[in-house]
């Protein structure tokens, strides 16, 4: 398991995806406490992490529903780089 708490969320969203996508965005029906078991925090600071990715421009969040639109930044990310 990834240490890092924004890490583990961006390589759960990237497995989540199916890794498959290169560039195109893609959105998952998937929220925020769902998210929160995968990577074993609570929903208010997968949130916060989540508001971050957005506020950066590599995800979006709607109702139950999780966009990702840089995948290769969250690559990036969740490599620790």
């Amino acid at each position: 398991m990834i240490k890092d708490s924004e890490r583990r969320v961006a390589a759960v969203l990237l497995d989540q995806a199916g890794c498959r996508h290169a560039g195109g965005a893609v959105t998952m029906h998937l929220s925020q406490a769902d998210l929160g078991e995968m990577v074993n925090l609570s929903r208010h600071p997968v949130g916060a992490i989540l508001a971050d990715l957005a506020d950066r421009g590599w995800v979006a969040c709607g109702y139950r529903t999780i966009g990702i639109l840089d995948g290769d930044a969250l690559r990036r990310l969740a490599n620790g780089g």
